[in-house]
């Protein structure tokens, strides 16, 4: 009985999303409706928005060769698809001729998003040519970055028969090169509609989704123990971005957004909804999928996030050919793992599996969409499985809620007839927690390992020092100090001996400064020293003679070792109150350069 429900939830699910898929691509025109360049009006019905796919007429030109195209192409498709093409990289017209408009006397062109310059002309039979839309310089090779991405919608004005439409494409940077999805003509109300629709539909559903964030928030700020809940908010979220950016109405917002940015953040919402999804599965269901099935999408994302902030575009949509594929293969396995261990007498579980089967199977019918049909519909699958997943977690959230405030509640009646009876026990124990919150005191201020201060002392201490300056004037100067090639030693000799050469560089440390400056473990085998009333050439000379000596005296360690240590510093000195973060910055800086230059040296911050 539980394999046999499982099945027909799946069943009924593929069967949805197929009845979807063919209701998306039903029109009553040929398919493809472009045939040899040229379109027949005459199928189009005032109704129904018509695709421009089909053969179109292309001229191209490569920009990083001499390959060059002139014939019929399939749209949508894209440049690299062309014979012979080399690279994504160049220039394209398209033309499409128009037949059959006497019956449409109010038409409008709807562009894919494209990350690209665009630019959209009208050819009439009699050589005249209007210019309709310009987005960005089509042989301006930085146009990635430059040109809007708002497509708002295109009125065609007065059409006869001959009449040849022109889009022209510089595209430089997305391997997505050409009209990869294709235009969609129809009359203006309907298209004006079907605009206004998808804008209202993605609102609801953003509005839907972020207020599901804000109760998972409010869950989460009454300390209800849930674990992964922050990554189910930061899901929601992102996918209310997703929408609102899909729908175009951040551009509305941000009319001057260039499609290289709007780019770049689409791909960091995917990688950041992907993670945190897959967090959220590995964190609340980590007795029930496999871990290393939840940690690979995890893995591979981070990865795209480095792709995203390190390379090009192109070489990311390269990498997506493949973090697709495995994130639906990942979301698949999780399911079935769920599904597997499925206990149809527990109706919470029942709940989380049948969600996830949605997610699921909407994933696989949005890469299909994306890859295969070029369709585009008014509100991706995967967000309406997502609200279905995030709303029958938050109704479980809410229900164990009610259950926790209920066993609170009886506690607190429990706990009020034992106050009195626990008073003494309670005076009787404030001397012990008066004696360790003092020890708890220290140690939050100390390294356990080295016994010098730790950060939190090095801020206020420097907040104290910036005090004395504003009433008397004066330098402070800080040096960062870090141990060269640290590392070496815990791999050759091991992390024992690793610490027994911080122990050893704390001590030298701390007794070669003064009884008011402030030696402290800034962080690893970095050490901070502040130097209040010093100049930057008096703590030169200090941290000049630490280095030589380090440099000369090997460290014995406990097992007999000799070490032979040099150290890298960085100083800067300030004569009046800044930012703490600058100060350290100013300091790290000229530690980076000491190490840069070859290490075992120390340079200078100009004084802030």
């Amino acid at each position: 009985m539980e394999r046999f429900s499982l099945t027909g939830l799946i069943v009924v699910t593929l069967s949805c999303l197929l009845a979807v898929s063919s209701w998306a691509a039903s029109s009553t025109c040929p398919n493809p409706p472009v045939q040899q360049g040229q379109l027949d009006l005459a199928c189009l019905q005032a109704d129904q928005p018509l695709p421009l796919s089909g053969n179109w007429k292309l001229t191209y030109q490569a920009s990083h060769s001499d390959y060059h195209f002139n014939g019929i192409t399939p749209v949508p498709g894209t440049w690299l698809e062309l014979t012979g093409n080399p690279d994504f990289r160049g220039m394209g017209t398209y033309r499409l001729t128009f037949d059959g408009v006497n019956n449409h006397p109010s038409l409008s062109l709807s562009l894919p998003n494209l990350w690209a310059a665009r630019h959209v002309s009208l050819v009439y039979p009699d050589g005249q040519i209007e210019k309709l839309f310009e987005a960005g310089e089509i042989e301006d090779q930085a146009n990635f970055w430059k040109s809007p991405a708002r497509n708002p919608l295109i009125p065609l004005p007065r059409l006869e028969d001959g009449t040849v439409l022109e889009i022209s494409l510089g595209v430089y940077a997305t391997s997505f090169a050409g009209l990869w999805r294709a235009p969609v003509i129809g009359a203006t109300e309907k298209l004006q509609y079907s605009h206004q629709l998808k804008k209202m539909a993605t609102i609801a559903t953003a509005t839907t989704l972020l207020w599901f964030c804000l109760v998972i928030i409010a869950l989460m700020r009454i300390k209800l123990d849930i674990s992964g809940s922050g990554s189910l908010a930061c899901v929601a979220v992102l996918l209310a971005v997703y929408q609102l950016n899909d729908a175009g109405i951040i551009y509305d917002l941000l009319p001057t957004l260039s499609v290289g940015l709007e780019a770049w953040l689409s791909w960091l919402n995917y990688l950041l909804g992907v993670g945190a999804g897959f967090h959220y599965m590995l964190v609340r269901y980590r007795q029930d999928v496999p871990g290393w099935a939840a940690r690979l999408p995890l893995v591979m994302s981070g990865i795209g996030l480095i792709l995203l902030v390190t390379t090009d575009l192109a070489t990311l949509q390269h990498y997506g050919t493949f973090h697709h594929p495995m994130v639906m293969t990942m979301a698949l396995l999780c399911f079935i793992s769920l599904a597997y261990r499925l206990d149809t007498s527990r109706p919470d579980r029942l709940l989380t599996v049948s969600g996830f089967c949605a997610i699921t199977f909407a994933l696989a019918f949005d890469l299909i969409d994306y890859y295969y049909l070029n369709d585009a519909v008014a509100i991706p699958m995967i967000s309406l499985a997502w609200i279905l997943f995030i709303g029958g977690q938050i109704l479980l959230l809410s229900q164990r809620y009610v259950k926790v405030f209920d066993t609170n509640a009886q506690l607190n009646e429990e706990l009020s007839e034992l106050n009195q009876s626990l008073e003494k026990r309670i005076q009787a124990r404030t001397h012990e927690l008066d004696t360790k919150n003092r020890q708890l005191e220290v140690l939050s201020r100390t390294d356990a390992l080295t016994g010098l201060a730790n950060r939190r002392v090095v801020q206020e201490f420097v907040n104290h020092e910036f005090a004395r300056l504003n009433r008397q004037p004066g330098p402070m100067s800080v040096a960062l100090l870090d141990i060269d090639y640290f590392k070496r030693i815990n791999d050759q000799h091991g992390h024992t001996v690793g610490d027994d050469v911080l122990v050893s560089v704390a001590a030298l440390l701390a007794e070669s400064v003064r009884e008011s400056d402030l030696v402290a473990r800034w962080g690893g085998e970095e050490f901070c020293m502040i130097f209040p009333g010093i100049t930057l050439e008096e703590t030169y000379g200090i941290i000049e003679r630490i280095r030589k000596k380090l440099a000369s005296t090997p460290i014995k360690t406990a097992n007999g070792h000799f070490i032979e240590i040099t150290c890298s510093s960085g100083l800067t000195c300030t004569n009046h109150p800044l930012p703490f973060e600058r100060l350290m910055d100013n300091a790290d800086i000229a530690l980076y350069r000491a190490k840069n230059e070859g290490r075992n040296q120390t340079q200078l911050a100009e004084t802030a």
